[in-house]
């Protein structure tokens, strides 16, 4: 055995483990330089790619600014609408500047905000320039027949990012420019020993210079390939490391070495068992040799081995007894092959109806590339006999081909292997059916010379693949085209999909977050957060819309609307969480902006002194200042909402008639409308208040959004204008009292004079003394008159003290009611004040307001009188700031009509028939003279209440 398991093992060896290992040396030895080769074309394959990729992305960009540039150029209403979609568009705009030919700036566009053009210079560099930590590329575009030109910068950081982001992992993306200067790196930011190895990169780069345009570049730790762009301003090259190379070629070889290991292992196990098997059966044959010699012919099946050399000494010997058999019985020969043929034709009609019930098309094709047999599906959809078909060339049927098919295997004879060709177009072979658009086409082997063809229709399978296809790729354009951020996650918090919009919100680089949890990519809060967010998300299991923020690497605040869902599988169960946000920085910051300015507009509305209602389209009130809720009763509440007529109901003061709405009526015409004089406006408590207003409306894009209205209380200025009416016919008055008064007097001193010697020359018995008394009577009655009439023009200075008003008032009204049916009441407060008046010019007008109230109450009546102290806080038009003692006498008598009531204080002027007209109008006269006010209210059938505002003592 040990001899024949060593010759097995030596010729095993020679055949396959000697070739192995001339292969494993030769491998080992050219394997370093097939890696530099191999390394070199891999770079210069992908350079060449990002080199296009890269110039159609600049030329995209320069056209589409050229085409924005044109548009604005021919006079759109929007100005430079298309520019600032453009600008938008592309996230690597950093500035742009549209400008004249004289120099003239007209638009000036950044990243973050539309600058005003006289802020801005025009670069003067053609292709690059540095700022701010970045390198920039500039670009001029300049119109045919225009004076328009554009510039705009982009940054090489934000640009070239996106190539680098394509490379794989071990490659090094480097962009230099013209002055080899290092723009941009894949792995910013660089080391001292990184930044150095560069700088020895770009030094090469200087030695090779004579390579031309394109050119490797070997150095000690690196192979890079650099490419000399023409037209642009920049370089870019790809470097890979020597240990990313000789990494790959170490693990080739210790793979080689390993499976050349178990290949001689494996050889040696195989060949003991081999050994082992053969002997047995040789033996065998041995012992049936020597048998034979001796006239034995027997075997012992029983005990033969079962291997592949035991069954051919089985078969052998049936075969050997067969024959043996047929020999002798003729009879039995003849039935045994009747049986074989019938056992065959049984067999060969299964196999017929098994092709026969087999939706696709089968045929059976013999070396000569004839057709054998068609299955009766095939015959259907050609629509042809059998007949016509058997015998003919596969190609000729099939595709109406004059030679065989280019992917055909039977035309290699040495092929007897199972063959499938896949996707196969039919139309591309020459025949067209719908139905057949796609075929998958098997090869099997059948007998000696013939192949089963089976032609497998996959056009529905192939469409449906091809629209899910269309639609995932539809739906990742959507996805990465999206200026929203759109996420993905697990039920774990891992990031599944990200797309461009997220990176950029976040400052990550592409696809950076994808594989990991928010504690790994974002500070700590920041990532508890999001991460509670999630939680409530699936906890809720609905969809949650929320405002978040953070500080973005620039230490700006950015805030984001993100709303998230559960996303669930057919059977229901949860996915995960599909999120999207949006920016809404630029709104967050324009919000408060306009909150500010409208804290603004509201504080100085409010600090107004007149009344201000705005109002919307529809005339409904929207606004209210204080002053406007004081003069018509309505709270901003009440009044939000209801219609500008509900709470402004104005009326003529003097036809009592509706006027028209002012809000209404500047709505219609577009301009500013006025209030007419004598207007009042009716409160929530049916008060009227005298007011002037004037109504604007509110355009915008020249439509009438709205109105303000702007009234204010005239009621205040009507009795100002009202006391100065009274005073200067007081003055005048009182001018003319003064003269006749001082003319009367002296006729009057004359008089007495002249009738005081007639009193004296004459007797008691005299008749005329009786005459002379009486006159003497009618002299001092006119000289009271007279003395009024001084008192009322002069006013007759008054000598002030502290006077005990509640005294003066007792005796005056005992006084005046002495003899009538009229009570009166004296209601005063406590600790009342003194008031600083002179006594008997005080008597003097409660005497004549009393007066007038007794001749008002017929037969029985009540009067009442109130002292009390009152306080002015701020100076008026009427009374000064300070401590007033406040005398009202109220009379339930007839009243006066509001025709004699606004003429009451005017002298001369009465309604009784034996009145002089004087009373009221030195009643005035004294309590002006005293710094204080008078007024009346009263209404016709109810009584008449006196005011009096005396100064406080002290």
């Amino acid at each position: 055995m040990s001899r024949l398991f060593v010759d097995i093992l030596k010729k095993f060896f020679l055949i396959t483990t000697v070739p192995l290992l001339l292969l494993f040396l030769l491998y080992f030895f050219n394997m370093r330089s097939f890696y530099f080769n191999n390394i070199e074309e891999s770079i210069s394959k992908d350079i060449s790619t990002q080199k296009e990729s890269i110039k159609s992305k600049l030329e995209s960009i320069r056209k589409m600014a050229k085409l924005a540039l044109y548009l604005n150029g021919q006079g759109s209403d929007d100005g430079f609408s298309h520019l600032k979609g453009l600008f938008y568009q592309f996230s690597e705009f950093n500035e742009m500047v549209v400008y004249t030919d004289s120099g003239d700036i007209l638009f000036g566009l950044n990243k973050y905000y539309i600058f005003q053009p006289e802020n801005f210079s025009i670069n003067e560099s053609p292709e690059m320039f540095y700022k701010n930590g970045d390198y920039y590329m500039m670009q001029r575009i300049e119109l045919a027949n225009s004076n328009l030109n554009l510039e705009y910068t982009i940054s090489a950081r934000k640009f070239f990012l996106k190539f680098a982001m394509k490379m794989p992992e071990d490659y090094n993306f480097i962009v230099l420019n013209r002055k080899n200067e290092l723009m941009f790196h894949n792995k910013l930011p660089l080391t001292k020993s990184e930044q150095k190895h560069v700088k020895n990169l770009v030094d090469e780069l200087e030695k090779n210079k004579e390579a031309g345009n394109e050119y490797t570049i070997y150095q000690e730790n690196s192979v890079a390939k650099i490419f000399n762009f023409s037209g642009y301003p920049f370089k870019i090259g790809i470097e890979v490391d020597n240990k990313v190379i000789f990494g790959k070629f170490s693990s080739d070889i210790l793979n080689f070495g390993l499976m050349l290991l178990i290949l001689i292992v494996a050889e040696i196990i195989a060949t003991y068992v081999m050994t082992k098997r053969l002997l047995k059966p040789i033996n065998t044959i041995n012992k049936m040799s020597a048998n034979m010699e001796s006239g034995e012919t027997g075997l012992d099946i029983l005990n033969m081995p079962k291997n592949e050399l035991g069954d051919l000494m089985v078969n052998i010997h049936s075969a050997a007894d067969r024959i043996k058999n047929l020999l002798k019985e003729k009879d039995v020969q003849h039935k045994e092959i009747l049986s074989l043929y019938n056992e065959n034709r049984r067999q060969l009609e299964k196999l017929d109806n098994l092709l026969n019930s087999v939706v696709d098309g089968v045929y059976v094709v013999n070396s000569e590339l004839k057709v054998t047999y068609i299955n009766d599906s095939e015959l259907s959809f050609l629509g042809m006999k059998r007949e016509d078909v058997v015998g003919q060339n596969c190609y000729g049927i099939l595709f109406g081909r004059e030679s065989p098919c280019r992917f055909c295997p039977l035309v290699e004879n040495n092929i007897r292997d199972n063959v499938s060709v896949n996707d196969i177009t039919m139309a591309e072979l020459g025949r067209s059916y719908d139905e057949r658009e796609y075929v998958n086409i098997y090869f099997v082997p059948f007998g000696d010379d013939e192949y089963i063809v089976s032609i497998h229709d996959i056009t529905e399978i192939k469409k449906a693949f091809n629209e899910i296809a269309e639609k995932e790729s539809l739906l990742s354009n959507i996805f990465d085209s999206s200026e929203d951020m759109i996420f993905f996650k697990d039920l774990n918090g891992v990031y599944v999909k990200t797309n461009e919009a997220f990176d950029s919100i976040f400052g990550l680089m592409k696809d950076y977050a994808m594989g990991k949890t928010d504690y790994e990519i974002f500070d700590g809060s920041m990532a508890k957060e999001f991460i509670d967010f999630d939680k409530e998300v699936i906890n809720t299991g609905s969809s949650v819309k929320k405002e978040e923020s953070f500080i973005s690497s620039q230490g700006s605040p950015v805030y984001l609307e993100t709303f998230k869902t559960v996303v669930k599988g057919e059977s229901g169960e949860s996915l995960g969480i599909l999120g999207m946000g949006r920016d809404i920085t630029e709104r967050k910051n324009l919000e408060k902006e306009l909150s500010r300015e409208k804290d603004k507009l509201l504080i100085t509305l409010r600090s107004i002194g007149d009344g201000v209602i705005v109002t919307d389209y529809n005339q409904n009130v929207e606004m209210l200042n204080d002053v406007a809720v004081e003069l018509t009763g309505y709270s901003e509440r009440e009044a939000k909402g209801k219609h500008i007529k509900d709470i402004f109901h104005i009326i003529s003061e003097k036809t009592g008639e509706e006027i028209e709405n002012p809000v209404e009526k500047c709505m219609e015409t577009k301009s500013i409308c006025q209030l007419e004089n004598h207007t009042l406006l009716i409160n929530k408590d049916e008060y009227p208040v005298v007011i002037a207003d004037s109504a604007a409306p509110i355009i915008y894009d020249n439509l009438v959004i709205g109105a303000v209205l702007v009234f204010r209380d005239e009621t205040e200025k009507r009795q100002i204008q009202s006391e100065m009416i009274k005073k200067q016919k007081l003055e005048s008055v009182g001018v003319l009292a003064g003269g006749i008064a001082h003319d009367f007097n002296n006729i009057l001193t004359a008089m007495s004079t002249y009738n005081t010697l007639l009193d004296m020359s004459t007797s008691e018995e005299d008749k005329a003394k009786k005459y002379v008394k009486n006159m003497s009577k009618l002299i001092s009655r006119a000289e009271f008159l007279s003395n009024r009439l001084l008192t009322f023009a002069k006013g007759g200075a008054p000598v002030k003290q502290s006077t005990d008003v509640y005294s003066i008032i007792k005796e005056t009204i005992d006084f005046v009611l002495a003899g009538t049916e009229i009570d009166y009441v004296i209601n005063e407060s406590e600790d009342l004040w003194k008031a600083e008046a002179d006594p008997n010019q005080i008597a003097q007008v409660f005497h004549n307001i009393l007066i007038n109230a007794r001749h008002a109450i017929e037969g029985e009546g009540l009067i009442k009188v109130n002292l009390e102290n009152r306080i002015i806080e701020k100076d008026t038009n009427i009374l000064q700031k300070g401590e007033y003692v406040l005398i009202s006498i109220e009379d339930n008598g007839k009243g006066i009509s509001k025709e004699h009531l606004e003429r009451i204080f005017e002298p001369f002027y009465t309604s009784k028939s034996d009145g002089s007209g004087l009373g009221l109008s030195i009643a005035y006269s004294v309590v002006k003279n005293h710094d204080g006010h008078i007024y009346v209210e009263s209404e016709e059938g109810k009584g008449t209440t006196f005011y009096i505002y005396l100064k406080a003592f002290g």
